[in-house]
């Protein structure tokens, strides 16, 4: 049986950034408007993204955000069995 330290340390969920303001929209907080989400943009652009970069080579784990979260979690599921199993 594997341990947790045997599983990988970085996922990412890639979702294309349409559905993710879509999603922000439609979450209800009161700071969710076009300019907050804008500036989010901008920070995870300049801050996250070249570590998504960086890891990349590193056993990056990419799950595609797109979907149901049941579809979502699946998908999730599948890609950490290799790890688990």
């Amino acid at each position: 049986e594997q341990m947790a330290e045997d599983l990988p340390e970085d996922l990412v969920f890639e979702v294309n950034k349409e559905v993710l303001i879509q999603r922000m929209l439609e979450r209800g907080r009161s700071d969710d408007n076009e300019e907050t989400i804008k500036q989010r943009f901008e920070v995870y652009k300049k801050e996250t993204g070249p570590l998504i970069d960086y890891y990349k080579d590193n056993n990056l784990v990419r799950i595609n955000g797109l979907g149901e979260e049941e579809e979502v979690f699946n998908e999730l599921r599948k890609k950490l069995a290799p790890f688990v199993e």
